[in-house]
């Protein structure tokens, strides 16, 4: 979770570049109550290897709390796996 509160929705991009996450969010020069203020961030997050990087969501709540979602691949560990015997055959004669 990313507080992007000080910036608008247009204003904050998320995306996956090769295993990462990159959140970021930009705003021009902007006048508060205590003058003028300009901000811009990046955070980048490491994609584990077991993450579908297709399958990541983003949401914006209403008070500027932003959540990134990952999940896990779906990939069963088969019950059962044949392993085979690599038959070697033995010098059996003497010297």
């Amino acid at each position: 979770m990313v507080d992007v509160s000080h910036f608008s929705p247009e204003e904050v991009n998320v995306k996956v570049v090769d295993n990462r996450v990159v959140i970021s969010g930009k705003h021009e020069e902007k006048q508060d109550e205590h003058g003028f203020i300009k901000r811009e961030f990046t955070r980048q997050y490491m994609l584990p290897k077991d993450v579908d990087p297709a399958s990541i969501k983003s949401t914006l709540s209403h008070d500027g709390v932003l959540s990134v979602s990952a999940p896990k691949l779906a990939i069963d560990p088969p019950k059962e796996r044949p392993i085979p015997i690599e038959h070697v055959k033995g010098d059996m004669e003497t010297q």
